[in-house]
């Protein structure tokens, strides 16, 4: 992996986890749907790092 494709996934990361809280206490759905994809960027964002070494 590139380190621009490492810092694309921080970044949608970061994004990922700014929608997940501002859906908390708002919509259990949607917060749970965000938390999902939080954690998929959270798991592609580690599996990257590993390779890059």
């Amino acid at each position: 992996m590139t380190d621009t494709h490492i810092q694309q996934l921080r970044d949608r990361l970061a994004r990922a986890e700014a929608e997940r809280d501002a859906w908390r206490g708002k919509s259990e759905l949607q917060y749970k749907m965000a938390c999902a994809l939080a954690d998929s960027l959270r798991q592609q964002l580690a599996t990257a790092e590993s390779q890059k070494k």
